[in-house]
């Protein structure tokens, strides 16, 4: 899952996101425009629960 909300002008797009545990955005192109992704915070799952 993933929250998003996306503000806009004429130049630009600025979209603040939360990519939540174990999702994606998934494989994506962008024909005419790039991304440009800060990761402001995340937590490093231990060996434990990435194995479930």
């Amino acid at each position: 899952m993933m929250t998003a909300k996306m503000y806009m002008d004429k130049q630009s797009k600025v979209i603040p996101c939360s990519i939540h545990t174990g999702c994606s955005i998934g494989l994506h192109k962008h024909e005419t425009s790039d991304d440009i992704n800060y990761v402001l915070s995340f937590e490093e799952l231990s060996e434990e629960e990435k194995s479930g």
